[in-house]
């Protein structure tokens, strides 16, 4: 008679069958420690739960589509509100989302989960701007279209490589941020489960690469298409390259507003831009001065246009004498000069974050500051060149 391997004990043939199949070890062990194992099983999951119930955010259901702006959204929350203050006197500006997507509209059954992984990180890369470095991936046992991702932050110093010895390379700018995420794919239920988690909103990698004239061409000849389409398009004709989601749809943003307004509000997301602080008042209302910021320079490809109908010297030096003729209270003029040092740190900016809807009203006013540059030339040289003692009204700095 054969002798159990977990309770040493000798038994019949009989007692050693478990589901229609015979083991070394008796049916009651078998039942003993499988009832074992459930009952810990639930006890660690019971400890879990309570330690993650109160940090546990709550689920949001969107479609894909919807993503980018959700993303979005949440960043702009968290840099727009107060954040607690952290033990090194930064705030704490953490991303945490849990999103259910749904990918009814977006999948035909024929996708792998690896492309639809693809979809929903340039699709969110597209909102905050950051590269997500792919980590590894789970493949179900049951079910191969069921498989899990995780990718990490590309400036976390979790993802930081060795270089080698002498290598010239630039190296990224590392931040202790521990961005990670993770998403669960379900082909056969079409959904996806998406966790993200960014511990600190630090800068984004730097961008200094244009797309090419043939990605141009091609962005141009599809406008009709969605984002997750447009870059499939791209990609099949080996026009995509290192291009980033946000650097493609910048312009197809902007030929869009050109050609078919009616298709950027389905597709457009408002950028996340860092929150620029007022200006400091004193006692008395007045506002404090802050450091001169120089005008941005605008792209080599959108020249700025000069004012129409340039006027004579003759009403120049007419313009000249009515502006000197009048009295102006000094910190009015300090106040109006602040502002404008605020605005230009604003454009800079958008300008940063590759945002041009500003564009024609930037243009717009520094055409009227090339205007008033010209203006306060001509005041000096007709001041330089008059032998008369009466002072100047006005004093330009």
């Amino acid at each position: 008679m054969p002798v159990c391997t977990s309770c040493h004990q000798t038994k019949p043939d009989e007692a050693f069958f478990h589901k229609n199949k015979k083991w070394k070890t008796c049916q009651s062990c078998i039942e003993q420690r499988a009832l074992k194992k459930q009952k810990t099983k639930r006890k660690r999951d019971d400890e879990v739960v309570e330690e993650e119930e109160p940090t546990r955010v709550s689920l949001r259901t969107v479609g894909l589509m919807e993503l980018s702006n959700l993303v979005a959204s949440e960043m702009r929350a968290i840099l727009h509100n107060p954040q607690p203050i952290g033990p090194d006197g930064a705030p704490q500006c953490a991303l945490n989302l849990r999103v259910a997507l749904n990918l009814t509209s977006m999948i035909n059954g024929s996708e792998h989960p690896k492309e639809v992984a693809r979809w929903i990180v340039e699709e969110i890369e597209r909102a905050d701007e950051y590269n997500w470095t792919y980590n590894c991936m789970n493949t179900s046992m049951r079910h191969k279209d069921v498989a899990k991702f995780y990718y990490v932050c590309s400036q976390s110093v979790v993802a930081m490589k060795e270089y080698k010895e002498g290598s010239n390379r630039k190296r990224m700018e590392r931040f202790p941020c521990q961005g990670k995420m993770q998403m669960k794919i379900d082909m056969p239920a079409a959904e996806a489960m998406l966790e993200i988690h960014h511990g600190m909103l630090h800068n984004r990698p730097v961008i200094t690469s244009e797309i090419s004239e043939e990605c141009r061409k091609e962005i141009e000849e599809n406008l009709h298409l969605n984002p997750i389409q447009l870059r499939q398009l791209l990609r099949a004709k080996n026009v995509m390259k290192n291009y980033t989601p946000k650097q493609i749809h910048t312009y197809w943003e902007r030929i869009a507003n050109l050609k078919c307004p009616e298709l950027v509000p389905q597709y457009s997301v408002t950028p996340v831009v860092p929150v620029v602080p007022m200006l400091p008042t004193t006692v008395d209302g007045t506002y404090t001065m802050i450091p001169t910021i120089p005008y941005p320079p605008l792209p080599p490809s959108m020249p700025i246009p000069m004012v129409p109908n340039t006027p004579s010297t003759s009403q120049k030096t007419e313009k000249i004498s009515k502006v000197s003729s009048h009295t102006f209270n000094h910190d009015e003029f300090a106040e109006y000069a602040a502002k404008m040092e605020q605005f230009a740190k604003r454009i800079r900016n958008q300008l940063d974050r590759r945002n041009y809807h500003w564009l024609d009203t930037v243009k717009i006013l520094t055409a009227g500051v090339i205007e008033m540059e010209n203006d306060i030339e001509e005041l000096e040289r007709q001041r330089a060149s008059e032998r008369a003692t009466k002072p100047w009204t006005i004093h330009y700095k």
